[in-house]
């Protein structure tokens, strides 16, 4: 195992976004198989959705496996460009899916409104970053150490709105979803609430808060993992849990 170049920090850093990576692509694949399986074929893009949602971690997670078998990782500019490009791609596919679960007559505009300001995002981060110019490049973002990002004003601007467009919806239709005469209902979609609360807390405080802080980056990672098994609970029940929620 080739990790010699790494501290312990940075084991740990990579490590832990393995794991989240992981466990997360996972319950995307669960929610698209659950789907497929019921032949409801138009939801199976939130299953995907779900597993992009691990996309702040697939960088540290490639250079992480790359040092245990060839001691090197990925070049800060395939490291930022993978970090980067799936997020966008992921509020794509929530807000098409969001028209559809409550029904918006304007749903198609507003997806074609976000197709739009991702194709401008996906122009400047790959023209900027692979223009060969430094000051370009850091608006998209700086690798710091083996597995840290400062991300640019561009990065951090189209990335902010996007992530806040999908909590936003997220806990919209959550609400809406609540007000439905039907318990059963109201209670998967508290589910769906506490999962994007839980991801959204998640994902920024660990954005913050440095990764020397072992106890609270595993709390945080826990958040995003917990955010998950609800999001697909939200979604999909086991028979035996069903009925133990109906007669809480």
């Amino acid at each position: 195992m080739a990790l010699s170049d790494l501290t312990y920090i940075e084991i740990f850093e990579g490590l832990f976004a393995l794991i989240t990576l992981t466990i997360t692509v996972s319950i995307g694949i669960g929610i698209i198989y659950k789907f497929k399986k019921s032949n409801n074929n138009k939801l199976v893009p939130i299953g995907i959705f779900w597993a992009l949602m691990g996309s702040p971690w697939v960088s540290a997670s490639i250079t992480f496996i790359m040092y245990i078998f060839v001691d090197f990782g990925l070049s800060p500019i395939m490291y930022i460009c993978i970090a980067a490009s799936p997020y966008p791609l992921a509020v794509m596919i929530w807000i098409r899916s969001y028209g559809i679960l409550t029904e918006l007559k304007f749903r198609k505009p507003l997806f074609y409104i976000y197709c739009i300001i991702s194709g401008i995002f996906y122009a400047l981060l790959f023209s900027f970053l692979f223009s060969g110019d430094p000051e370009l490049i850091s608006l998209i973002g700086v690798l710091e150490g083996k597995f840290n990002i400062h991300f640019g004003i561009v990065v951090l601007t189209i990335g902010s709105f996007g992530f806040l467009s999908v909590c936003f919806t997220g806990v919209h239709f959550s609400l809406r979803s609540m007000k439905i005469n039907d318990k059963l209902i109201k209670r998967k979609s508290r589910f769906l609430l506490l999962a994007f609360i839980l991801y959204t807390v998640g994902v920024l405080s660990d954005s913050i808060v440095p990764t020397i802080f072992t106890f609270f980056t595993v709390l945080f990672r826990a958040f995003v993992i917990l955010s998950g098994i609800l999001f697909y609970l939200a979604f999909f029940y086991r028979k035996r849990l069903t009925e133990l929620t109906v007669k809480a």
